[in-house]
């Protein structure tokens, strides 16, 4: 599964067309779902199915039950791989930003591609982000798993949420540690 060319969302959202990109994300992503499942059957064949499931609840328009689903299994994802949540905070820092970087080392490659995991974005906002900046238009998986947002069922946020997913299926296996005996 390649990375998806977001030249042209990218460029409305400069443009100041936010509405019109998040729709061209979304198109793309749905485009790419089956390429995300089958990259899923092979790398993880155990969450495959969780994610076939919520696929389908997205293609129903049942994106209430697409979502945690999609942030579930990133999270996991990122567990069996670096070690660390993907959302869980240690020492004011996110944890799986320190994993990452042990893992990556200098290599300014994986350290980039592997930003969006590093960063702190919306979808991990904690109460003081969330106060500070508003969460109008992101998913934020600390609402959603923890029933604070009882609105989170859109299309654009379950598209947000499997990006999340694909995203994390894509860069982080490169950093999977080595077996321990």
């Amino acid at each position: 599964m390649g990375h998806p060319d977001v030249t042209e969302p990218l460029e409305m959202f400069e443009a100041g067309e936010p509405e019109k990109a998040h729709e061209a994300l979304c198109v793309c992503f749905e485009e790419q779902m089956d390429d995300i499942v089958d990259g899923l059957r092979k790398a993880f064949p155990e969450r495959a199915r969780h994610v076939e499931q919520a696929v389908a609840a997205h293609r129903r328009r049942e994106y209430a039950l697409s979502i945690p689903v999609f942030l579930l299994e990133a999270d996991g994802i990122c567990q069996e791989l670096v070690g660390a949540q993907a959302y869980q905070k240690e020492g004011g820092q996110r944890a799986i930003a320190n994993a990452i970087s042990s893992r990556a080392r200098d290599d300014a490659f994986h350290l980039a591609m592997c930003a969006a995991l590093i960063t702190i974005t919306p979808l991990v906002y904690g109460p003081k982000e969330r106060a500070q900046h508003g969460m109008t238009d992101s998913v934020n998986r600390h609402t959603v798993l923890h029933g604070e947002d009882v609105n989170y069922d859109t299309r654009r946020n379950s598209c947000q949420a499997l990006s999340f997913l694909a995203h994390v299926v894509s860069v982080l296996p490169d950093l999977k540690a080595p077996p321990t005996e």
